[in-house]
């Protein structure tokens, strides 16, 4: 009987584990996503685009600023992120905001006057710094980039004519 409760308690934490952690098969980029490689044999500079496609070997993406799509070699990236979503700043600018408003109005008002009344001031001009600076760091936006290892498998469907779908699976080393 006492074994059973053992079994219990070492099986029930297995029922806790995150099924991200599970889902080993998941793909890291899907055509679709918006990325950034590096690739010094194609360019100099990292190239930002649309993943259009994916082969055992080859990435396609459309670049932006270039028309049409390009073919990347997996064998020559050096890096490769792709973008978790596009992210503002209204949390900076307004922590911003406060410090530089409530600074500047403690520093700003006569010392002769009262403490009340400075640190009333204070008060307020933090406040409506929070808010230009929370409104200025609304339209400042940049991407989440997260870094996909490059020495993982691989595993790729890619359509075929017909109704046939190709499997490709790659191992870098």
């Amino acid at each position: 009987m006492a074994i059973h409760w053992v079994a219990r308690l070492l099986v029930a934490p297995l029922f806790m584990i995150p099924s991200s952690l599970l889902a080993q098969d998941q793909q890291a980029v899907a055509p679709g996503d918006r990325i950034r490689v590096t690739a010094p044999a194609i360019s100099a500079d990292r190239l930002v685009g649309t993943l259009t496609g994916m082969r055992d070997d080859t990435y396609s993406m459309v670049v932006e600023g270039r028309d049409g799509s390009l073919a990347v070699p997996i064998a020559s990236l050096t890096r490769l992120e792709v973008s978790r979503g596009r992210k503002s700043l209204v949390t900076w600018g307004a922590v911003v905001g406060v410090l530089v408003g409530g600074t500047l109005s403690f520093a700003l008002i006569n010392s002769s006057e009262a403490s009340d009344a400075r640190i009333t001031s204070a008060v307020l001009f933090a406040g409506l710094g929070g808010l230009a600076g929370a409104l200025g760091g609304s339209y400042i936006r940049y991407d989440d980039w997260e870094t996909v290892p490059l020495g993982q498998l691989r595993v790729g469907l890619t359509p075929e004519a017909g109704d046939g779908i190709a499997l490709s699976i790659s191992i870098r080393l």
